[in-house]
């Protein structure tokens, strides 16, 4: 008999199950356990090979040989056994019979009428107590199995000989040559390693075994011919790690994320992950994406992309690896981005609407490969030969705003399909552009004061206001750093894979509130001029927006100068109503004259707009208004100016929270300071910014001996906050310039024809309509 490999002993795992000689009875614990069988002959099945799965060539003699073994060699006996089969008729064993004084002996088991391709499986028992000790450890039972089934080697393609494939271990440097015996059932190629050559950092071993671990020790792993997926399951390397007193294994993603070595559901989870999944590329490439060191209970090194690389020789190598990939649209224009390898000619694609299956992809992969379905081919790939890769970009403008699939066939020189890939875009179409447009607005500001324990800190505040965003990301970087790479950073913000930059559920749904989302940046470097960068969608479409900030070499210092008046020539007058004079706070910096801040008067500038009484206002603080802390610099009389902060006053959910920013320097003048009519900027963050101080009549005047006592609004109409305020009717729109850097997300524009069968249109679908607002 020539038994061709034993898949047990690769695995080093001992007899499955062991069945206790007596039938399970329940014990009084009063009633002594009963005695051994006088002359029990303790007859056991030793740890042997014949113990486990095999697998056998249909030339190979159908025959197994169990070794059994007696602790009393007195008399000569034959064994009554207890057998079970998987499927009865195909196991003819011998009796078991030992001659007097003979301590062990074998039987053969035949299996002639089994077919191949088809795993039997045996378990032998013996439970008569006159044979099998009820006190010794020895097993009294074994398990096994056979099947009958070609066993083939990986061949190489020129000389038609077995194929020596050059394996690379990337994360400590081991290579090894070996060969891959296999045998093949239902599409399935079982594969071992047998390996002739291993080296360690230079060092040349020849020691068998799967990068030296030694003979018993060689890879097992499973092919799925059709898909060319491979599963790696569970492997002992042979290695025990003294430092963590663990054995060491290999095992690929699959196991290690579901724990399942049968594979019961390993396609559908390859199909799914298919960018952790292990693979032979087609072309003697196998590529084993895995953790080849691992320790049950304590873990594993973390691998590279592709742990174990191995090529084999006589293959001339190709690569037809085909990779796509979308953004948002912009301006009606979808970008499908494309990757394929140097042996890639072109493409053949095609367009559908909705998210196909993994099913219907196939199917349309195919009908694009034979014709069945209108395609368009595309050829003018650009070769990167540094990365040895050829990319493109495309334009995609289908005719309707939805869900679409791009489905792709790669082609070789000979316009023959040799790889496919499909990827899923939300298209917006530009007519539908303002219906799915992002509502989305950051500002930064000074710290304020109620955030004094931020103060011992170079510091500042920002804020993000949306509505319906599903993802937001935030960084903040040196503005210099930004206009020299703008590309990096804008795509660092967006498509930082880690999450450095993803804004938690928790902000998210802040940032969606009626309250927006604000936080304080602490510790930033001295005098420099930074960015606040955020990146949101929808879902649909996509959007950027910043804000800038210097820092100070130091935390500002307030010192108060008193009381003194400012008069609001903007919020009242953008809403129709008449200004009002209310008293303010007004402090001066410490250490730089004519930097003055002024806060105060939120108050009762909210109570004249809402027309409240202040005291019904007052349980709203931080909410409909807050002492925001506004920093005037007069440190130059003749060129006063406010840079865009906060006003302290919420309007409603529509409009949003007030912004106060002037466009021309003002003056200070006999203790007052003023803005030029028209030059001051409001902002609301729900809206957009428009013309302020229409009449100039925006006034701040700062403390004095003689100054009057100020006007008050003395009204009380309201007893709840109004919500249905309505902007004047020569409110103009200002268009706030925006910082332009050096960056060009703009994909290629090409319009393509969509082949399809149209589903109805929704006549009764209604879109948003309340969306006013416009994204700074």
């Amino acid at each position: 008999m020539k038994k061709l490999i034993n898949i047990l002993s690769i695995a080093a795992v001992a007899s499955l199950t062991v069945l206790s000689c007596q039938k399970e009875q329940e014990v009084n614990p009063r009633t002594p356990s009963p005695a051994e069988v006088a002359g029990c002959y303790g007859v056991y099945f030793p740890t042997q090979e014949a113990s486990g799965d095999h697998v056998y060539s249909p030339l190979d003699d159908p025959e197994i040989e169990i070794t059994v073994a007696r602790t009393n060699d007195s008399g000569a006996i034959t064994v009554p056994i207890k057998a079970t089969y998987s499927e009865d008729g195909i196991f003819v064993p011998q009796d078991i019979q030992f001659a007097d004084g003979q301590k062990e002996t074998t039987i053969k088991v035949r299996f002639d009428k089994a077919k191949e391709g088809v795993n039997y499986k045996a378990s032998f028992t013996i439970e008569d107590g006159q044979y099998a000790s009820l006190y010794n450890s020895n097993p009294i039972s074994i398990d096994f199995s056979i099947m009958r089934v070609e066993m083939l080697y990986f061949l190489n393609p020129v000389t038609k000989e077995k194929a020596v494939i050059h394996f690379d271990q990337s994360w400590w440097g081991e290579s090894a040559d070996c060969y891959i015996k296999y045998y093949e059932v239902d599409g399935v190629r079982t594969c071992f390693t047998e390996t002739f050559l291993h080296d360690y950092s230079g060092a040349i071993y020849d020691t068998p075994g799967f990068f030296g671990t030694g003979a018993d020790y060689e890879w097992t792993f499973y092919w799925y011919v059709k898909s060319n997926y491979i599963r790696m399951a569970v492997n002992n390397t042979g290695y025990h790690h003294p430092s963590y007193d663990a054995d060491i294994y290999a095992l690929d993603y699959y196991y290690y994320e579901t724990g399942d070595e049968t594979g019961a559901d390993f396609l559908d989870y390859a199909d799914e992950n298919s960018d952790v999944v292990s693979y032979y590329d087609g072309n003697g490439g196998f590529y084993l994406s895995m953790r080849s060191y691992y320790m049950f209970g304590i873990g594993g090194w973390n691998p590279g992309e592709y742990d174990v690389v191995g090529v084999a020789e006589g293959f001339t190598r190709v690569d037809y690896s085909l990779e796509l990939e979308s953004d948002f649209s912009y301006e009606g224009v979808s970008p499908i981005y494309v990757e394929a390898g140097v042996d890639v000619a072109g493409f053949k694609y095609a367009i559908y609407e909705g998210e196909l299956t993994a099913t219907q992809v196939a199917n349309k992969v195919a009908a694009i490969t034979d014709g069945t379905d209108a395609s368009e081919l595309f050829t003018d790939l650009e070769l990167d030969e540094e990365d040895a890769v050829k990319y493109a970009t495309l334009g995609v403008s289908p005719e309707e705003t939805g869900l679409y699939t791009f489905v792709a066939v790669a082609i070789d020189e000979a316009y023959k399909a040799q790889n496919s890939a499909s990827v899923v875009f939300n298209y917006v179409s530009a007519e539908d552009e303002e219906e799915y447009a992002v509502d989305m607005y950051v500002f930064t500001e000074d710290t304020p004061e109620r955030y004094a324990s931020y103060h011992a800190y170079d510091s500042f505040a920002f804020g993000i206001v949306g509505k319906e965003l599903t993802d937001v990301h935030v960084g903040i970087f040196k503005l210099e750093d930004v206009a020299k790479d703008a590309d990096a950073y804008f795509n660092a913000v967006k498509l930082d894979e880690d999450g450095e930059y993803a804004v938690s559920e928790e902000i998210l749904a802040k940032i969606n509130g009626e309250g927006g989302y604000y936080d304080i940046a602490t510790q930033m470097p001295a005098k420099t001029e930074l960015i606040v960068l955020v990146w949101a969608t929808n879902g649909s479409l996509e959007a950027w927006d910043y804000d800038t900030y210097t820092t100070e070499p130091m935390p500002y210092v307030w010192n108060s100068l008193g009381k003194g008046t400012i008069t609001d020539g903007f919020l009242m007058d953008l809403f129709g109503e008449d200004d009002v004079t209310l008293a303010c706070d007004v402090y001066e910096e410490a250490t730089t004259p004519g930097l003055y801040m002024v806060t105060g008067f939120q108050l009762e500038l909210c109570a004249a707009f809402y027309e409240m009484d202040p005291s019904e206002l007052a349980p709203y603080e931080g909410y409909n208004w807050w002492n925001a802390e506004i920093v005037v610099d007069a440190t130059d009389p003749t060129a006063v100016f406010i840079s865009e902060q906060d006003y302290g006053i919420y309007v409603n959910s529509s409009y949003g929270y007030v912004m106060i920013e002037t466009a021309k320097s003002g003056t200070l003048a006999d203790g007052a300071i003023t803005f030029p009519a028209k030059e001051m900027y409001i902002g609301l963050t729900k809206a957009s910014w428009y013309y302020g101080n229409n009449a100039g009549t925006f006034k701040i005047t700062l403390p004095s001996v003689n100054l009057s006592a100020p006007a008050f609004a003395n009204v009380s109409k309201n007893s709840t906050i109004p919500t249905n305020f309505v902007m004047a009717r020569d409110a103009k729109v200002y268009e706030k310039p925006v910082m332009v850097f050096e960056r060009n997300p703009k994909p290629v524009k090409a319009s393509v024809k969509v082949d399809y069968t149209r589903k109805e249109k929704n006549t009764d679908k209604k879109f948003n309509s309340d969306k006013n607002f416009e994204v700074r």
